[in-house]
């Protein structure tokens, strides 16, 4: 894996040795495209533990402790990596340590801490709507995060720009929200004809 500075002109990511060549855009695009399958996803074991009495809040402290070796076996795997990488080169483990990511623990203590807690807020009470509202709707309405992001990005951060392209987003999203609630519908329509049928 090698990223190209911004500056210089070409790809940005070049990786399994040039047979890969991503630009920024496409690795913003597949970025995101892998965080909706995985965040779309990752409410799914909640069914299973609910089978074993595990559901709702219950569930958070497996979930928590899932995602802290998930993150730790991800570091190992990425220091790995890249330590192979640099031996292969003649570089010592020393250097690879070195040329990690750092953490900024001064500056970004505050922050950092911030943002864990309302995910984890975030994450809880997604917890609780897959629980009670199941999969289809429950994990739809949490995707409505995608709106309070959207809406950052518009009026504070500036990211998108001009009234067309504003527009065409505020459409796409009101699509979204029609179909989550389109699909709140049909789910209480099938509970009442199930209850229907009792």
């Amino acid at each position: 894996i090698r990223t190209v500075d911004e500056d210089e002109a070409g790809p940005h990511l070049v990786i399994f040795n040039g047979r890969v060549v991503l630009t920024k855009r496409q690795c913003g695009i597949l970025g995101a495209a892998m965080n909706g399958v995985m965040t779309g996803s990752s409410l799914l074991p909640v069914h299973y533990a609910e089978e074993e009495g595990f559901g709702g809040a219950r569930y958070f402290p497996s979930m928590a402790c899932g995602a802290m070796f998930a993150n730790i076996m991800l570091w190992c795997l990425y220091f790995g990596i890249h330590a192979i990488m640099d031996v292969k080169k003649g570089k010592s483990i020393q250097e690879t340590m070195k040329a990690m990511p750092k953490l900024h623990f001064r500056v970004l203590w505050l922050p950092g801490l911030l943002a864990g807690l309302l995910l984890s807020l975030a994450m809880f009470t997604s917890i609780l709507a897959v629980s009670y509202l199941g999969q289809g709707v429950g994990n739809s309405l949490v995707q409505l995060k995608i709106m309070v992001s959207g809406m950052w990005g518009i009026f504070w951060y500036r990211e998108i720009v001009g009234v067309s392209t504003i527009a065409k987003w505020f459409a796409s999203a009101g699509v979204c929200v029609l179909a989550i609630i389109w699909l709140s519908l049909e789910r209480l329509q099938a509970k009442s004809a199930a209850n229907h049928h009792l």
